[in-house]
């Protein structure tokens, strides 16, 4: 059986928003590898929206917090290197559970002191607020990241 990928992201928009969908363990390696390739995507633009669903992603045991700590910084510093090449406008994260939402609360803190806003939600229906998609397109998208169907996104001139 393949192993999944940590993640998977499809760029609309004209390369204005970002999606990104992490699955599995925050503490695969391969997650950073993914934040770095995805980010050489030419058809970014700079001032664009990255929008992250972590609810297939998963966090260990909580004797693993120091570990997920790292992970969270580490990933903050790939970030700091990656914006010298592009500039993120916001983030906008989906982070459906306490523990999730606690610590990604950290990642935004870090992502803060980059001047980069980091908006927090408990699910993908309140994105629709700022994004130009319905909640039921976001879905949508979603589910075809997850299932690595990208082919029946919207492109939005």
């Amino acid at each position: 059986m393949e192993e999944k990928m940590p993640g998977t992201y499809k760029v609309t928009d004209n390369g204005k928003t970002l999606f990104v969908k992490w699955q599995g363990s925050l503490l695969d390696s391969r997650l950073l590898d993914l934040t770095t390739e995805r980010y050489q995507d030419a058809r970014l633009r700079n001032g664009m929206t990255e929008v992250i669903d972590t609810r297939s992603a998963m966090i260990e045991r909580p004797a693993d917090k120091p570990a997920l700590v790292r992970a969270i910084n580490q990933m903050a510093t790939v970030y700091q290197e990656i914006r010298k090449q592009i500039k993120i406008a916001r983030m906008l994260v989906v982070a459906p559970d306490q523990l999730m939402f606690e610590h990604v609360s950290e990642f935004r803190l870090l992502m803060a002191r980059q001047s980069v806003d980091v908006i927090l939600f408990s699910s993908s229906q309140s994105l629709s607020y700022f994004l130009p998609y319905s909640p039921v397109e976001l879905e949508d998208i979603f589910v075809s990241l997850s299932m690595g169907n990208l082919a029946n996104f919207r492109q939005q001139a």
